[in-house]
């Protein structure tokens, strides 16, 4: 008897694992440093840390509307 195979959550994890890997990619290629306004303060900071900010603050973001959406759902 064949086990039935969730391949969707498995194409999920094969997807998750090749965006990691080319982020990361992404990342170590890029340190260079770059200058960034903020507020009239224009630090040069590598563009890794920039990139992986951007992601982090992206991330934190789409989790906070997920959180928000599902409480509206639930009531």
């Amino acid at each position: 008897m064949w086990i039935h195979e969730d391949t969707a959550g498995r194409f999920k994890i094969t997807a998750l694992c090749v965006f990691i890997l080319l982020f990361g990619i992404f990342l170590g290629k890029n340190y260079t440093p770059v200058s960034v306004w903020i507020f009239g303060w224009t630090p040069a900071v590598p563009l890794i840390f920039f990139a992986l900010f951007c992601f982090l603050a992206g991330f934190a973001c789409g989790w906070i509307v997920m959180v928000l959406f599902q409480r509206r759902m639930e009531s």
